[in-house]
């Protein structure tokens, strides 16, 4: 399985987040392993990537999300 086919893609409804002042309040979430969203990171620093700098889209770190055991 490839990369781009990992990646899950999420559309929310955020009233907080506008696109690029255009009124649209749909952000997309785009879900990493730490390998990749460090390599990503790592390129935007190089490279700005627009959906990114815009805020259009979202990076998130799929260990961020996950919840710790509390015991």
């Amino acid at each position: 399985m490839s990369r781009l086919a990992a990646t899950r893609v999420t559309e929310s409804d955020d009233d907080d987040e506008t696109i690029a002042g255009h009124g649209n309040n749909r952000q997309h979430d785009v879900v990493l392993s730490r390998e990749e969203f460090d390599l990503l990171q790592a390129f935007h620093k190089l490279i700005p990537v627009p959906a990114l700098s815009s805020g259009i889209t979202r990076v998130v770190c799929d260990e961020e999300l996950q919840v710790g055991d509390e015991a």
